[in-house]
């Protein structure tokens, strides 16, 4: 992979370095999504839907600095801001130059995430629990944690340019919205609020999942996935599904 070379910073480092876990597909002209997580999460929150895209895409997913197996940032400081120049930084100096960003609010509350836990799987929840014992052990995972809940309510309570709302309306790449009905997180009454917000937005609504949808129903999550990556590649307008409800599993 070629490598960038990296931007002049005289500010406080990011971090040192994200963890990341690299599934590269078999064609190497093929489009590249970069998964990132919610607050509190991981890279392994992905799992389900990767196996499911990776024969049509090369797959990174990005633990953000202070979260996963990711260093903190050296002076503890966590802003969406900053998370975002991590991974901006991060994918410049690996030479990524488009990509398709696949990413949650930073917002995870685990015992508030699945509508139905069942649709998740023992073994993967078996594995989340793993990971928030050894997070537990750390000692700047409750910084990181709160730091991340103050960085999501200024930028969502936030006015003028400085609103989460505000700065959706600067993005002109085609975006997709997936919205669980049993949200407990993000209520699905702020849908509408959020496709208006986007000036290319789809919107997938599923029936009976609550907040982490490529978890609980990763099938139509990665066929959305893939018809806009394949859109993008192709750029062609706005397609017939703009807004879709799936039926229920």
């Amino acid at each position: 992979m070629r490598q960038a070379t990296p931007r002049q910073n005289t500010q406080t480092p990011l971090t040192r370095s994200l963890a990341v876990e690299y599934v590269r597909n078999a064609d190497p002209k093929a489009e590249t999504a970069v998964f990132l997580h919610g607050l509190g999460g991981w890279t392994q929150n992905w799992a389900k839907l990767i196996g499911l895209v990776r024969p049509s895409v090369h797959c990174l997913a990005l633990d953000l600095p202070g979260f996963g197996r990711s260093a903190p940032p050296p002076d503890g400081e966590v802003t969406v801001e900053r998370q975002a120049e991590a991974v901006a930084d991060h994918l410049g100096r690996a030479g990524h130059r488009r990509v398709h960003l696949v990413g949650r609010q930073l917002d995870d509350l685990y015992r508030l995430v699945y509508a139905d836990p069942a649709l998740v799987g023992a073994e993967q929840r078996t594995v989340e629990a793993r990971e928030r014992l050894r997070r537990a052990e750390l000692p700047y995972a409750q910084d990181m944690l709160a730091g991340g809940v103050r960085a999501v309510a200024r930028a969502f309570l936030g006015r003028g340019e400085s609103s989460a709302w505000h700065q959706a309306r600067r993005i002109t790449a085609p975006t997709l919205l997936v919205y669980g009905r049993d949200d407990s997180l993000v209520p699905f009454r702020t849908a509408p609020r959020a496709y208006a917000a986007f000036r290319d937005a789809r919107l997938l609504t599923l029936p009976g999942v609550g907040h982490v949808a490529m978890q609980e129903r990763p099938a139509p999550v990665a066929r959305a996935l893939l018809a806009l990556i394949a859109e993008a590649g192709s750029r062609q307008a706005r397609p017939s599904w703009a807004a879709m409800t799936e039926p229920s599993a």
